[in-house]
């Protein structure tokens, strides 16, 4: 068997991946393996379930080498810590010796460097994870994440096991694992990447403490004894942003203040998986916005405000989500932006795709398909007005495609009608990783209003349909917002250039002053430096001609103009 029969294609390559994107985007074994289900992943590797015949073993340690990622002196001395204490443990392996006369299904300790592709390993508690897996089952699993991924049903080389039993097979040895890409290439990480039950020290208001409470006394009860034999895993995250900012709007003047999710939204979340068997499982994710400048929640009457929702997912047909959540719209065309720089990101003017959420949704995302994946959301109540009330409607399809360098989106989302017309959005994003660059590019069609009520404006009849947030009257009556957009990263050292560049182009003509309503541009540079996997820091300069930061476009064309720099520490 050689190489490619053990990796994607792509993994060859990870090295040279830039720092930020490597671990934004995840080429390596594991991201490979998640989105693949445990029979293609068994038949992918040449194992089986009761693992390895010894010979093969021996032929693969060969091929692979020891299972040893190798430092370098640039790399973070935490990892290098990290790495000569697992030099030193031993894990419990399956190993099929019936040519031996043995049983078909031993197990034994052995020093985890003598780990191939294809070995299946028992973890309990206490263990440190050996090498890259992809777990093929668990029983109450809960994990301290010392590298930081996306993937689901997976842990990394370094990871520990904090309570539960899992069995997973090796995907990933060496300098192939997450960790040892690490080693080569630091980098920071993704927004969107968390760290499992590591606490940090912030002042969480009253409503996110009891919440809190609430979130351990849940995971308390999962280390209960149980006569269940699901397989549960929860697992707590946030991501914390704040730093220094200088904001100057023409005609109001300009202020200083500590900034609140400079890079990315301060937040904190539970999530969570029960495996049901035959491919299904039920999973649920609680996420609520955190500005640490006051130690307030963003929205004082609601917990959750990101995500509150219950699903229930299968290899074979997707997944089925009920309550509040991003749309599918939202979620697969963001995924291209450079920079999410605050109220100057790809979402300053493609609003379709800024940061929002809508409540009472039903939502279905399918498996992907060669690295196609598509999804649509339905709300019948946008506006929260219950029964008895003049509720609005929201429809969202989208279509995703990610494969080696490529990500693609594009979607079509649209409210029922409001003011005789129908708000609606039509949104392209595309990016291509050429190693030494990435570059992103985007368009939307956005009329009748904002989808997302991100607009911060819109006639007061509608605040009783709970409808706020459309944007300007003349946009609401028939207008038209189209929106270019452009993005670049450049790797730099530990870190990433970021450059970014939006137009947009109203239609309408202003009430109050009867002139046409001009292009909008918005740009931006920034930097992102690592300081560890976890934390970074970070600068940037952004400027918005004839851009209003609430509603995009105002009759008073101000001139926008933002610099800030800060912290971001994942957890």
């Amino acid at each position: 068997m050689n190489a490619s029969q053990f990796f994607h294609p792509d993994h060859a390559s990870v090295a040279h991946q830039s720092p930020v994107r490597l671990v934004r985007r995840a080429h390596c074994a594991l991201s490979y393996y998640a989105t693949r289900n445990v029979p293609q992943v068994l038949q992918a590797l040449n194992t089986q379930r009761h693992g390895l015949a010894f010979d093969e073993v021996l032929r693969r340690l060969i091929q692979n080498g020891p299972n040893q990622p190798r430092a370098l002196r640039s790399s973070p001395s935490d990892l290098v810590q990290l790495t000569q204490t697992l030099r030193r443990q031993t894990c419990q392996v399956r190993r099929d010796l019936t040519m031996y006369d043995l049983a078909r299904d031993h197990q034994s300790r052995v020093p985890a460097r003598m780990l191939v592709p294809g070995d299946m390993v028992l973890l309990s508690a206490g263990d440190y994870v050996p090498a890259d897996l992809r777990l093929i089952n668990q029983d109450h699993l809960i994990l301290n994440r010392a590298i930081l991924q996306s993937a689901p049903d997976t842990c990394a080389m370094g990871d520990r096991v904090v309570a539960g039993t899992a069995q997973g097979v090796v995907v990933a040895t060496g300098n192939k694992t997450l960790l040892g890409i690490l080693l080569r290439e630091p980098a920071p990480v993704a927004s969107g990447w968390r760290r499992v039950l590591e606490f940090s020290p912030f002042q969480l208001s009253k409503t996110a403490a009891w919440a809190a409470g609430v979130a351990v006394l849940g995971m308390v009860g999962l280390l209960m004894p149980s006569h269940s034999h699901a397989e549960t895993s929860v697992q707590l995250y946030g991501t914390l942003d704040a730093g220094l900012g200088w904001t100057r709007i023409s005609g109001e003047g300009s202020q200083r203040e500590v900034l609140s999710g400079g890079q990315t939204d301060s937040l904190w979340g539970i999530r969570g998986q029960e495996d049901l068997g035959d491919g299904l499982r039920a999973t649920f994710n609680l996420e609520s916005g955190i500005d640490l400048a006051t130690g307030k929640a963003e929205e004082s009457d609601r917990l959750f405000n990101y995500q509150a929702w219950l699903g229930l997912g299968s290899d074979h047909w997707g997944e089925l989500r009920f309550g509040r959540q991003y749309t599918v719209g939202q979620e697969f065309v963001s995924a291209v932006e450079v920079g999410s720089w605050k109220d100057f990101g790809m979402g300053a003017l493609m609003r379709a795709s800024d940061n929002y959420q809508i409540s009472n949704q039903f939502s279905w995302r399918s498996p992907e398909w060669e690295g196609v994946q598509l999804g649509a959301s339905y709300s019948a109540d946008v506006g929260e007005q219950g029964l008895g009330g003049a509720r609005s409607k929201l429809y969202s399809v989208a279509l995703r495609y990610e494969e080696g360098p490529w990500l693609l989106g594009a979607s079509y989302e649209s409210l029922s009608r409001v003011e005789s017309n129908r708000p609606s959005a039509w949104q392209l994003g595309a990016s291509y990783d050429f190693d030494v660059v990435r570059v992103a590019a985007g368009w939307s069609r956005q009329s009748n209003g904002f989808v997302g009520l991100n607009g911060d404006d819109g006639p007061a009849h509608l605040e009783d349909k709970g409808l706020e947030g459309l944007g300007p009257v003349e946009f609401i009556q028939g207008g038209r917002l189209d929106t270019w957009y452009v993005g670049t990263a450049i790797p730099v050292g530990k870190g990433e250039f970021q450059l970014q560049w939006s137009l947009g182009r109203p239609n309408w003509t202003w009430e109050d002053t009867d002139e046409r309503a001009r292009r909008i541009q918005v740009m931006s540079v920034g930097y992102v430096h690592a300081l560890s996997p976890r934390t970074s820091v970070y600068a940037f300069a952004a400027q918005g001609r004839r851009f209003d930061m609430e509603t995009a476009a105002s009759a008073s064309e101000p001139r926008s103009s933002r610099v800030a720099f800060g912290l971001t520490h994942h957890f």
